[in-house]
């Protein structure tokens, strides 16, 4: 009796023994495909290295393909970095899509893909251009971009450049003539935007000799353009203080 009451016990021992395992092992596969769903990689295409271009300045540039993951840098406006091919979508936060990138310094980070234009290069306005819907003259809008605008160049025609703004606010065509692809100019417009965007009490007029006085870019084409800009300036100020200094002496 005593032998059939410890034999019953150690078959139900050895149940319970073995539903345990069985749910402890159906938890971990859970957890498992859980955090695997979180982050899905996805390979896109065949290509492995497509030049590419930022228009979102100072864009997060992480570890992996999520919202939380570790900060490598930041990516800044017109710079230019390698896709690779490979994109992942975060489902923890609102599902966005990161794209694998080779940076400039041969790291590798995921970036947002909103703030990259896949198949282009950078260049910048020299002087105000009109935006047309197509490669045609007779296509003309009503928007223009403005000087020391960075844009992503995603195709040529001829004399004609299709292109994406900052933020992809703006698509359209733009004569060529408008343009330059050359990195110190990029680069200066990069600097002089962002002091003059700035949102101190500093006047223009000292906002534009900070970016003179400090300029690593001398050769730049829009130096004169903001040497120009500055005088005028500076013009405007004193005629009106005189004005001012005229009001007051008529006022008394």
């Amino acid at each position: 009796m005593l032998f059939l009451i410890l034999k019953n016990q150690i078959h139900i021992y050895k149940q319970k023994s073995v539903t345990r395992t069985v749910a402890i092992f159906m938890i971990l596969i859970l957890v498992s495909c859980t955090s695997r769903n979180n982050t899905e990689v996805v390979k896109e295409g065949i290509a492995l290295a497509i030049p590419s271009v930022c228009i979102w300045d100072r864009i997060s540039v992480r570890q992996e393909p999520f919202r939380k993951a570790a900060l490598v840098s930041n990516l800044n406006l017109g710079e230019m970095v390698t896709y690779l091919g490979i994109s992942a979508v975060d489902s923890t936060y609102k599902n966005q899509v990161y794209y694998h990138v080779k940076l400039s310094d041969e790291r590798t980070a995921w970036v947002p893909a909103f703030s990259l234009v896949t198949d282009a290069s950078p260049a910048v306005v020299i002087k105000e251009v009109p935006v047309y819907l197509r490669p045609d003259l007779l296509t003309i809008t009503d928007r223009t971009l403005g000087a020391m605008e960075i844009i992503a160049v995603i195709k040529k025609s001829d004399d004609w450049i299709n292109f994406y703004s900052e933020k992809k606010i703006r698509n359209g065509w733009i004569k060529s003539e408008a343009l330059s692809d050359n990195i110190e100019d990029i680069a200066f417009a990069l600097y002089a935007r962002r002091i003059l965007n700035e949102n101190t009490n500093k006047t223009l007029s000292d906002k534009i000799d900070s970016i003179l006085k400090y300029n690593l870019y001398p050769n730049a084409v829009f130096v004169s353009l903001m040497e120009e800009i500055g005088e005028k300036e500076k013009e405007r100020i004193q005629i009106e203080e005189i004005v001012m200094q005229n009001f007051r002496q008529n006022s008394e």
